[in-house]
């Protein structure tokens, strides 16, 4: 269901789950046949079908489920006649090799697992489970894009991978890319939108993994072009500016807890529409505007330590345009705008790196080892770990987004 408009009344909305799979008795035995080792030599197919029929825990009354469940095992059973077993194979199956095996499940298969027996929907519905695919390899990212097509009049949520909107956010809105957005390093990506000209900036939390997003909170100084990063736990906002002549140096942090900003110590240097990233407990802001004007561009390189909560200030980055983008991968700050500039702490040094575009640069992120750039006519490219460009296949058409990339599962 999509969410409704989001007005003072409407604070959050639903995301459609993009994920829809109807149970099927071949996956689930092949699930149990990675517990193989766990069973008597003849465990197979005719078990499992058994099992459909024996365990009293198989979910009936949910109406998506109920009857493929049903189907499945009364034809299986029909052609599989074994004799009662005592109790169901789960039952002595250990929990961390229940939860192993479950774990390696596929994303689009995980709503009919939780819906076959309590066992299953216990793990996969737990709070633990996404951290338990995490710790064993199998969790699944993509990239999440919030904004506006060419012909589009609401703000959309989609996934670069999945055909299809998540959710519409309607009316007279628009998302601040300039700002930017963020990630948590999970399942939730935070991006800066404005209502209209007049109304105050907002900050929506869009959360992949329980398909919901909210308004979080608004920007400290209501400003614009400022930077945003998530690091240690709180979501830092750095300069931007409230007027033609009023660039900020300010820093605070929001503590999601008590809903407060909190006063940091400021800038050396007052910008707007800089770059930035997070290696490590540092922030990273590079260069942006000190007016509005091409040639006020700020070669600065201001480093903050969130422990110590100390600046400092480093090697000086060289004109890279507006509307720039910062990405960390490897290590290393890239920044992308009219040119592609990179900055390695190691030796404290920039470098300019080439690109398969001349123009047209939207956005970019990191997505499992590599840089994916967006153009603003729907086209882009991912960065391989050798440097190497190469075209990046996504479904979302052209427009201006916010992206990142978050856990599904």
């Amino acid at each position: 269901m999509n969410t409704k408009c989001d007005s003072a009344a409407t604070r959050s909305g639903n995301i459609k789950a993009p994920y829809a799979a109807a149970p099927r008795l071949a996956f689930v035995a092949s699930v149990l046949q990675d517990a193989r080792p766990f069973f008597c030599a003849e465990f197979c197919a005719p078990c499992v079908a058994h099992w459909f029929e024996r365990d009293r825990e198989i979910v009936t009354t949910n109406a998506n489920y109920s009857a493929p469940l049903a189907n499945a095992s009364s034809r299986a059973t029909a052609q599989l006649i074994r004799p009662p077993m005592a109790s169901s194979p789960f039952q002595t199956l250990p929990d961390d090799v229940l939860q192993r095996v479950l774990a390696g499940i596929p994303l689009d298969d995980h709503q009919a697992a939780a819906a076959t027996c309590q066992a299953f929907r216990a793990v996969i519905s737990g709070p633990r489970f996404p951290a338990l695919r995490q710790l064993h390899g199998c969790a699944e990212h993509d990239i999440l894009l919030v904004g506006t097509g060419r012909l589009a009049e609401c703000v959309s949520i989609r996934l670069a991978h999945e055909s299809g909107v998540l959710a519409r956010i309607s009316g007279d809105l628009m998302v601040d890319d300039g700002s930017r957005s963020t990630t948590d390093g999970g399942a939730r990506v935070f991006v800066s939108r404005r209502e209209h000209s007049i109304a105050p900036n907002r900050i929506l939390a869009i959360d992949v993994s329980s398909r919901r997003w909210r308004r979080l909170t608004t920007p400290p100084l209501d400003q614009d072009g400022y930077c945003m990063e998530w690091c240690g736990g709180r979501l830092y906002v750095a300069g931007g500016h409230t007027g033609p002549n009023a660039f900020l140096d300010s820093l605070h942090a929001f503590d999601e807890t008590t809903g407060l900003w909190e006063d940091m110590p400021p800038m050396p240097h007052g910008c707007s529409a800089a770059a930035s990233g997070v290696i490590g407990n540092q922030l990273f802001i590079a260069g942006g505007y000190t007016e509005f004007c091409a040639l006020a561009f700020s070669a600065t390189l201001q480093i903050y330590n969130t422990v110590t909560r100390a600046w400092r200030l480093a090697a000086p980055p060289p004109e890279f345009g507006p509307s720039a983008c910062g990405v960390v991968l490897d290590g290393k700050l890239f920044v992308f705008g009219s040119e592609c500039v990179v900055y390695d702490p190691q030796s404290d040094t920039w470098a300019e790196e080439s690109v398969p575009w001349r123009a047209g640069f939207s956005t970019a992120c990191a997505h499992e080892g590599r840089i994916v750039a967006f153009l603003g006519n729907g086209t882009a490219f991912a960065r391989a770990a050798d440097g190497t460009w190469s075209p990046y296949e996504i479904t979302y058409g052209a427009g201006r987004y916010a992206v990142g990339s978050v856990l599904l599962g």
